[in-house]
């Protein structure tokens, strides 16, 4: 038997599904790749989050789910810049974490720090180009970019 344990968030009790759970799960649902299971591991967290994501996102195609869901993760946790900017002076990581809606591996922040690139302008710049990838606006700094988001893109 998997454990879970509770946390309060916003005056409500939630049940935390133990990573272990969480990867099993995905695995059922058909994850192969240790990226989507990262992501997919990263958006749900909660049992909560895992019925949600079977209700209203599980389809077929378990990528696309996921890529539906971290739309919608994205759409509620969207963050002002202002917040972001506070939240990046204490925690980079877990700013870009919640702005981006997917992990953040020291390789990101190692290549953040190669490029000499603030928060802010990460900030912005994501803006710009919609839903993707922190590892894509990374590698592609330079590139210029309309807000076409109608290519599927790795998570």
């Amino acid at each position: 038997m998997v454990t879970t344990k509770n946390t309060i968030k916003k005056g409500q009790l939630k049940m935390i599904i133990s990573t272990v759970e969480r990867k099993q799960t995905a695995r059922d649902l058909g994850v192969r790749s240790q990226i989507h299971m990262d992501q997919f591991c990263f958006l749900i967290k909660s049992e909560e989050e895992l019925q949600e994501f079977k209700d209203w996102y599980c389809t077929e195609s378990i990528i696309e789910s996921i890529l539906m869901y971290k739309s919608f993760k994205r759409y509620v946790n969207k963050i002002s810049r202002d917040s972001f900017i506070e939240l990046a002076k204490d925690n980079k990581k877990l700013a870009l974490e919640k702005h981006f809606q997917e992990p953040v591996s020291d390789s990101h922040m190692d290549l953040i720090e190669k490029l000499g690139l603030s928060c802010v302008e990460i900030y912005d710049k994501k803006n710009l180009q919609g839903s993707r990838t922190l590892r894509y606006i990374l590698t592609n700094w330079d590139l210029e970019m309309d807000n076409d988001d109608s290519c599927l893109f790795v998570i």
